[in-house]
């Protein structure tokens, strides 16, 4: 009896050092499923994420290498999460959610349901029995375990590069004629997309001045207009009758969507090391800063541009 409750024990730290070791191979992941929980203060969740892997992977550890009261006091801070991971299943249940957890990776179902609740419960119920076992952890319990989930990391870390290719090959830009120009194809050269919107009035504003930005540029870098929509759905907005036909158009928000973007205006820079894209700068104060090289005089670039040619735009946007 006493073996089963020592394993119960060792099931409840594998179990929670494996969720979260696979949870920080992606955290991304988990973050972008906080918010389908509907949680109280869920913005402040996404932002300290990677606290709930770090605890699991803290407190498997610690179930697995104590020994006598220490491993006790462990495992009760393990019982403890896996309380509250089961309150939070059982609410996403009773609320009828569309929930994901992302619990263990990608190496775990995505959905919420009945069978996660089960599952939730039967965790908890396994800690619980492992701290009426007389003795528990160990150096030998601790190496197998992290053998185990190493062994599960490398999996998941596998299974989540391909899932990310896979994705980035999906995702596609057009040109005003509808032909298709895969999203990979902008990471070399680098390339600095800037998203306008038709509804949006700072991009009203700021379309006007894109026509010098190339002029901004640092040496090795592209730039590229994106219209969020169709080209009908700019059709008659004047201000954006120069660049349309050598913008490229995100036909249903897909690649804006899944860069990340809320706002408009908006650019992000796509690479090889980042092919979906770094940080976000949004508006008329956020993207010189991602577009314009240190050192860059705007005020006399838009007087130079101002009097040359309306047909400066062709010699950078094609």
């Amino acid at each position: 009896m006493s073996a089963l409750l020592l394993a119960c024990g060792w099931v409840a730290g594998v179990v929670l050092l494996a969720g979260g070791v696979l949870k920080a191979v992606d955290l991304g992941a988990f973050r972008r499923s906080l918010p389908t929980l509907r949680l109280p203060g869920d913005r402040l969740l996404v932002r300290w994420a990677a606290a709930v892997p770090a605890a699991e992977i803290v407190l498997g550890l610690g179930v697995l290498f104590l020994t006598g009261t220490a491993y006790r006091v462990w495992l009760v801070g393990a019982c403890l999460m896996y309380a509250a991971f089961l309150v939070v299943v059982v609410r996403a249940v009773a609320l009828r959610l569309s929930a994901t957890c992302a619990c263990f990776g990608t190496l775990g179902p995505a959905g919420i349901g009945w069978r996660t609740v089960v599952r939730n419960v039967a965790l908890l119920l396994v800690a619980l029995a492992g701290l009426a076992a007389p003795s528990a952890g160990g150096r030998l319990a601790g190496a197998l375990a992290l053998a185990v989930v190493a062994a599960l990391a490398a999996l998941a870390v596998v299974r989540e590069r391909r899932r990310r290719q896979r994705e980035i090959d999906s995702l596609v830009l057009f040109d005003v004629d509808g032909a298709a120009m895969p999203l990979r194809e902008f990471q070399d050269p680098p390339t600095i997309l800037v998203f306008f919107s038709p509804g949006c009035g700072a991009c009203r504003h700021l379309v006007s001045d894109f026509r010098w930005w190339p002029h901004a540029l640092a040496d090795g870098l592209d730039l590229q207009p994106v219209f969020i929509g169709t080209p009908e759905s700019f059709e008659g907005i004047e201000v954006f009758a120069p660049l349309a036909p050598h913008a490229w158009y995100d036909h249903d928000r897909v690649v804006f969507q899944r860069l990340g973007g809320d706002a408009t205006p908006s650019g992000i820079r796509v690479d090889r090391t980042h092919p979906l894209g770094d940080t976000w700068h949004v508006g008329a104060a956020g993207l010189p800063r991602l577009v314009f090289r240190p050192g860059f005089d705007r005020n006399a670039a838009a007087r130079a541009t101002a009097s040359a040619s309306q047909d400066a735009p062709e010699d950078h946007l094609t």
